[in-house]
């Protein structure tokens, strides 16, 4: 059984990998990933103030929250993370994430982070 507390207007969401057998879970400040296959939890992690979406592009898995910014392979394995302030919002071209915080605009490779400008 799984239960969360409602942020605001955050709601909870999904997101399977067919490919790997991963399911993403995010809700309230809760962030899981499932092995489908097994079945077993792979991990529980947190977002700090309220879990936003997940969304898919290629071969890698974004995952938005009021104040964070972190990106997972297919199989589930975190690459990076990075903290986001409101208001913000990213766009990926490619490979490359292109990231506004308040304005301030950075680029990096979407498999690499913030690590890799």
């Amino acid at each position: 059984m799984q239960r969360y507390e409602p942020i605001w207007e955050h709601y909870p969401g999904v997101l399977v990998v067919p490919e790997t057998d991963v399911l993403f879970v995010g809700a309230g400040e809760r962030l899981l990933a499932y092995d489908l296959a097994q079945p077993a939890r792979l991990w529980e992690d947190v977002a700090d103030t309220g879990f936003w979406s997940w969304t898919r592009h290629g071969e890698v898995v974004i995952m938005s929250a009021e104040l964070e910014l972190a990106a997972w392979n297919l199989e589930g394995t975190k690459l990076w993370t990075t903290f986001v302030e409101p208001p913000w919002s990213y766009e990926v071209t490619d490979e490359v994430l292109e990231l506004d915080i308040m304005g301030v605009k950075s680029e990096f490779s979407l498999r690499g982070g913030p690590e890799s400008r």
